[in-house]
C-alpha cells in the first residue's frame, strides 16, 4: 500500500514470516533497491520523498517478487507480470489522472493525507 504522508510518500508491505524486504523501482529516473524497515512483526516500510511524475515499482520479500495492488494502478509487464503504478501529481497543478491509463492499467487512486 502507498500513502502520501506530510513527508512524502510511504511504501508498507504486510508479509508473514518475511526476513527481508526490498522496495524496487524506477525512481528519480534511476532503478534503486531500498531495504524496507520492519516497524512489526509482519509489517514493513519505507518512505520516500518524490517529485511529480509516475514510477513503477515491485516489492521483492526474501526473493519472492510482489505486485502492489494497492497502487494506484498496475501495468502489464513484457513477462506476463505486473508492476505497480504510482502517480506523484504536481502540487502547483489540479490534480489530473494519469493520461496514459488502460484496460490493462487498473487505475487505483489512494492518496490519503496524514
Amino acid at each position: 500500500m502507498v500513502i502520501r504522508t506530510k513527508q512524502g510518500w510511504r511504501f508498507t508491505l504486510i508479509r508473514p514470516g518475511a526476513q527481508r524486504v526490498y522496495l524496487i523501482g524506477d525512481f528519480r529516473a534511476e532503478r534503486i533497491t531500498v531495504q524496507m524497515t520492519r516497524v512489526g512483526s509482519d509489517l514493513f516500510q519505507v518512505e520516500l520523498t518524490l517529485p511529480p511524475g509516475e514510477y513503477h515499482f515491485r516489492y521483492c520479500a526474501d526473493g519472492k517478487w510482489i505486485t502492489d495492488y494497492a497502487a494506484f494502478g498496475v501495468e502489464k509487464r513484457l513477462d506476463g507480470d505486473f508492476d505497480s503504478v504510482l502517480y506523484v501529481p504536481d502540487t502547483a497543478q489540479p490534480p489530473v489522472a494519469p493520461s496514459r491509463l488502460t484496460p490493462d492499467r487498473l487505475a487505483r487512486p489512494m492518496s490519503i493525507e496524514q
